[in-house]
């Protein structure tokens, strides 16, 4: 999978490429554990509702910056597996919505057995399929092979 992260002030258009280290495996929502369905739909009731999500295996996430760009968006939420609301380091712009990339705050977050960080949000105007990020822990005990 493929990335575009801020590069910083210097040359180009402001981006590289980044590529992660782990890839997400598209499952149909029906053929993940009830687990994970209620949690989702417990902090993001719209994106519950897609029939195909994303799953990516991963010991920790960057949480991104997040900014309306004229049709999507990103939001980051974290949650157990029954449901309880784990709190999230925020990432932020502290120079203000045209700030320069090399200036943004983007925290870097380990993943807890039983956590799942979900990433939802709108794409080109729609709601957008949710992606969660479980660690291998958690995949194991529930049998995911992402």
């Amino acid at each position: 999978m493929i990335l575009l992260t801020p590069a910083g002030p210097r040359k180009g258009p402001g981006f590289t490429l980044e590529k992660r280290d782990t890839m997400a495996k598209t499952f149909n929502r029906k053929d993940l554990p009830s687990d994970f369905y209620h949690a989702v739909k417990a902090v993001a009731p719209a994106a519950s509702r897609k029939h195909k999500w994303n799953v990516m295996v991963a010991d920790s996430i960057t949480i991104r910056v997040t900014y309306w760009d004229g049709g999507s968006k990103k939001e980051y939420t974290a949650t157990t597996t029954d449901g309880r609301l784990v709190d999230l380091p925020a990432a932020r712009r502290p120079g203000g919505h045209f700030s320069n990339p090399s200036t943004w705050i983007e925290p870097e977050y380990q993943i807890p057995a039983e956590v799942i960080v979900v990433e939802c949000g709108t794409f080109r105007g729609k709601v957008a399929a949710p992606y969660l990020t479980i660690n291998s822990v958690t995949a194991e005990r529930y049998g995911i092979d992402a």
